[in-house]
């Protein structure tokens, strides 16, 4: 009565059950696994048994297919993963996140800001690849999203965004790779942009004093004085850090 509909698998039951633990395993860690890296694995296990199931070529692609199908109830599923910083991994921690909104909390209270969302900003930096994979991971569907921890391409643009918890947004900063683009860049840009370049493509230093002093003093509320602050949020980015960025902070206050 226990026995399932379909041809039979090839490898054991038990080991095709440890190789649905070691996707579930993978996509929990972010680092969700492809269908090829799936049939390596399931090769792997079958020559630690006795490598003759696959032969010299390994499993076809109809393997992967009766593989997923004997087992309806794991429903394993085709996603395009979705991008997850590795720090974001690893600091994300229930105690992390207690002490960080319990520090916002008291801030917030201290500098009377709880009912003034409009002296309140959150600056952060975003990614756009140019060269983003579109090849398609597998994931049980407990799992809400394909989060794939990844290494930028060399071919993307950045930009740092501030926004305030009132909506209002201020002009970003576009940041290009090596060299401003060929033509009109700017044309048809936001409002306001500020355009900017870096070896790397993502915000130093530099272009966040720039930032800094070129868009967020320019835009941020003008009547800032001791009983009105306003908070601004960012990560802790080495750029954020910058001793010259903390100096100009410090003398407009």
């Amino acid at each position: 009565m226990d026995a399932r509909m379909g041809a039979a698998t090839k490898l054991p039951e038990a080991l095709e059950r440890d190789l649905i633990t070691v996707i579930d395993y993978m996509a929990s860690k972010a680092i969700p696994m492809t269908i090829n890296q799936i049939m390596l694995q399931a090769w792997v296990l079958d020559k630690k048994c006795d490598g003759k199931k696959f032969g010299v070529n390994g499993p076809s692609y109809n393997w992967w297919i009766r593989f997923r199908k004997a087992y309806p109830e794991t429903a394993l599923k085709l996603r395009r993963p979705d991008r997850l910083d590795r720090a974001r991994i690893t600091s994300s921690t229930v105690d992390n996140l207690r002490e960080y909104f319990q520090l916002l909390k008291g801030i917030l209270h201290q500098y009377n800001l709880m009912d003034k969302p409009e002296r309140i900003y959150n600056a952060d930096e975003t990614m756009v690849d140019l060269n983003k994979s579109t090849q398609r991971v597998v994931v049980p569907s407990r799992h809400r999203h394909a989060h794939s921890t990844t290494v930028a391409g060399s071919q993307h643009v950045s930009m740092m965004c501030c926004v305030s918890a009132s909506g209002a947004v201020m002009p970003p900063n576009i940041i290009f790779k090596d060299a401003f683009p060929g033509g009109d860049y700017t044309r048809d840009g936001p409002d306001n942009c500020l355009y900017s370049k870096s070896d790397s493509g993502f915000i130093d230093g530099e272009l966040m004093r720039g930032w800094f002093q070129k868009v967020f003093l320019k835009h941020y509320p003008q009547d800032r004085s001791e009983d009105n602050p306003v908070l601004l949020i960012q990560d802790g980015h080495a750029s954020h850090h910058d001793p010259l960025l903390i100096l100009i902070q410090v003398l407009k206050e």
